[in-house]
């Protein structure tokens, strides 16, 4: 009778040993809930292999994992995703690239999302979203690529985009966004393309604290209410190759110092 009593409690803890080490962890059990949101579309079938009885998300298509499986990348494009930002993923410590493009995302970009410090890059370019750029942006010091272009976000370009001091790319083109080009955008010392074209409320004139952002490569403003003239201290930027300012309201000469852009 003992042996069997021993022969029982061993069998029940291998279940417990079992249950514990099998279940999906919280990252996981975040994903599957983002998916919940829309698993009665045809969408649900390209993530047929987010299996809830997987113990972590690595093994998932588009998730990569640390080597201490943590998720760091979710990485979803050109799929039709028919629900709204999945707010769940913010609190992925390790999170470093975030990219849902040309998925017709809807909703508002969450605040909550300056809390992924980690985080590399965020393309959320070519969705349906609407709503601010919230302040918190500020908040990503690590962040080097900023993509949110072909949506339908309104109001202005915060200023506390500023303290993203890494920022290498910023793509802002095609929504409906207003005001002036923050000052502070010339803080963006690494910035090599800044992209702000196609928002008609855009107004005031081309700062010229641009001309600290030495990297600079590309810049464009196209279809924008910008006004004044294109300020001759963009000579100093050495590297700059591309300019995109026509159907705006500039006024004034081509400055002879743009011949500086020997790039």
């Amino acid at each position: 009778m003992p042996s069997k009593a021993i022969t029982l409690f061993l069998l029940f803890l291998k279940i417990c040993l079992f249950s514990t080490t099998s279940a999906l962890n919280q990252e996981g059990l975040s994903l599957l809930t983002w998916l919940s949101t829309f698993n009665s579309s045809s969408s649900a079938a390209y993530f047929s292999s987010w299996n809830p009885s997987d113990r972590t998300p690595c093994k998932w298509d588009y998730i990569k994992c640390t080597d201490n499986e943590f998720v760091s990348e979710i990485t979803i494009s050109s799929i039709y995703l028919p629900t709204t930002f999945p707010a769940q993923v913010l609190s992925f410590n390790f999170l470093e690239v975030l990219v849902l493009s040309n998925g017709n995302l809807t909703g508002e970009i969450p605040s909550s999302f300056g809390n992924a410090s980690s985080l590399i890059v965020l393309d959320l370019s070519s969705n349906n979203l609407m709503g601010i750029i919230p302040a918190e942006v500020g908040k990503l010091s690590v962040l080097q690529q900023l993509s949110l272009d072909s949506n339908n976000l309104q109001g202005e370009i915060p200023k506390e985009i500023g303290n993203c001091t890494q920022l290498q790319q910023l793509e802002l083109f095609d929504n409906q966004l207003v005001g002036k080009i923050p000052i502070e955008i010339g803080q963006l010392t690494d910035l090599e393309i800044f992209r702000a074209g196609g928002n008609l409320g855009i107004h005031g004139e081309i700062p010229t604290q641009l001309s600290n952002c030495t990297r600079l490569s590309f810049l464009g403003l196209a279809d924008t209410g910008i006004t004044g003239p294109i300020p001759p201290t963009l000579g100093a930027l050495k590297n700059l190759k591309t300019v995109f300012v026509y159907t705006a309201n500039l006024t004034g000469y081509i400055p002879l110092e743009l011949g500086n852009c020997s790039a």
